[in-house]
């Protein structure tokens, strides 16, 4: 009976521990801002108008460590061994802070929640409704964004759509990643210029 045991079971476990062996590493992945943060000093921030940055939403089908690949019309696949190194809905959150923050220097752009006294002056807020591409062809993203004016009766200043995309210009995954870097850095600079634009009206 042990014999029958050893010869049924250890080759099970061998060829478990064979292909655990065996199994690709994932691949990890990072958005890299090409908009630093301009270093300002207390004073002159605090000087500044406050612009309060909300919780990005982000679709369903993004909170997943896997970048998501678009196969058809309809058609979506996880790359398995190709990941997000954080999630991607805090990652994104970030990028756009740093790039508005460099496209809007003349306010304070912060996240929320925020600590101080100062009353903000607008809010934003931000919902990716989808962001996947095809490897080596393009990446597609549509938001909906909204820029208020903050207080206690908030009021709506600019409400819109916007439906991006932008052609891969390196291939495979990292191609994917690089035009999903792209796609925020175009959508903050569209919501950049409309801030700028209602904010003179204003004055």
């Amino acid at each position: 009976m042990k014999n029958i045991y050893n010869r049924i079971i250890l080759p099970v476990i061998v060829a478990s521990i064979c292909g655990c062996a065996h199994s690709p590493t994932p691949r990890l992945y990072l958005l890299r801002s090409d908009y630093p943060s301009i270093a300002t000093n207390a004073t002159n921030t605090q000087q500044k108008p406050l612009v309060i940055m909300r919780p990005l939403q982000m679709a369903e089908y993004l909170n997943r460590p896997q970048i998501v690949i678009r196969k058809g019309e309809r058609e979506v696949a996880n790359a398995e061994f190709d990941r997000w190194a954080e999630p991607l809905e805090t990652q994104a959150a970030t990028y756009l802070t740093d790039t508005l923050t460099t496209q809007l220097n003349e306010f304070n752009i912060k996240p929320f929640p925020w600590r101080g006294n100062t009353t903000p002056l607008y809010e934003i807020k931000i919902s990716i409704l989808q962001l996947d591409g095809i490897p080596g062809d393009s990446v597609q993203m549509r938001a909906d964004w909204q820029i208020l004016k903050a207080g206690k009766i908030q009021s709506l200043i600019s409400e819109e759509r916007s439906d991006l995309q932008v052609k891969c210009t390196e291939q495979g995954v990292p191609g994917i990643v690089a035009a999903t870097e792209q796609l925020f850095g175009n959508l903050s600079q569209t919501i950049a210029s409309s801030l700028k634009k209602h904010h003179a009206l204003g004055k």
